[in-house]
């Protein structure tokens, strides 16, 4: 058996209930309660694929469940960063301050996933994930930090261009290697602009 603690066996208990209500486990066939019999043959990998479904609905607090007793910290984080993420979303552009705090914690949970990441995809993910969280409170700076960590200069100099901030864009595209269109579009707007020629060569 995994658990010993009343508590996690509640939440076992919840979890399985939930995945049986939304037809992403089968009833085992047995005159026990299903619930109980599926708790006594499921496995790491059976949780764990019980959490990739669950997130794939949107269901991120049993994901999160799910992951939890598969033993994988790793995928918990990612759908406990999703949650947080869901949660600011929730919250009206009214509420300035508790939005924009709701994005930030958001945004730092896909961060702590991306260093936890295995592989490049992964992590470059996570930190996507991380700015688009600061562009939704319009926290410029920390966009174009998080996308030069994972080396999207072409991405950071697009998004300083479509935010008006043609200066950053500028020196974005003079230091890090931008893709050339970008740059070429970039300068074509910035001289309509009147911005000296000198300034963008």
């Amino acid at each position: 058996m995994f658990y010993t603690s009343p508590r996690l066996a509640r939440r076992e208990h919840e979890t399985q209930r939930h995945l049986l209500n939304l037809g992403l486990v089968e009833e085992p066939p047995t005159t026990r309660y299903p619930l109980e019999a599926f708790a006594d043959r499921s496995t790491s990998e059976e949780w764990s694929e019980a959490g990739k479904r669950l997130l794939n609905h949107e269901e991120f607090e049993e994901a999160a469940m799910a992951f939890l007793n598969a033993g994988d910290v790793y995928m918990q984080a990612v759908t406990v960063a999703c949650r947080r993420r869901e949660v600011a979303r929730e919250i009206p552009e009214s509420a300035t301050t508790r939005r924009r705090e709701a994005f930030v914690s958001a945004a730092s949970a896909f961060e702590y996933c991306a260093a936890m990441a295995e592989n490049d995809e992964e992590e470059r993910s996570r930190y996507v994930a991380a700015a688009r969280c600061y562009a939704e409170i319009k926290s410029h700076q920390e966009v174009v930090k998080t996308l030069k960590r994972v080396e999207m200069y072409t991405e950071a100099a697009l998004y300083c261009f479509d935010n008006d901030l043609l200066e950053n864009a500028i020196s974005l595209f003079k230091t890090f290697n931008v893709d050339q269109e970008a740059t070429k579009h970039i300068k074509y707007v910035a001289r309509i602009s009147d911005l000296e020629a000198n300034n963008v060569e």
